[in-house]
């Protein structure tokens, strides 16, 4: 399946976590989830 996926960046815990989700039938689908590179860390912040 050809579809778009996002990364999301959020707060859990006091620490940064990353997950790639894309649209399926009108829900959000999760994909994956992981502690936040560095760089999407520094994105996160600005």
């Amino acid at each position: 399946m050809d579809e778009p996926r996002w990364l999301v960046i959020g707060l859990i815990g006091g620490k940064h976590w990353s997950a790639v989700i894309t649209h399926r039938q009108q829900k959000v689908r999760l994909i994956s989830v992981r502690r936040s590179r560095d760089e999407e860390v520094a994105i996160y912040e600005s």
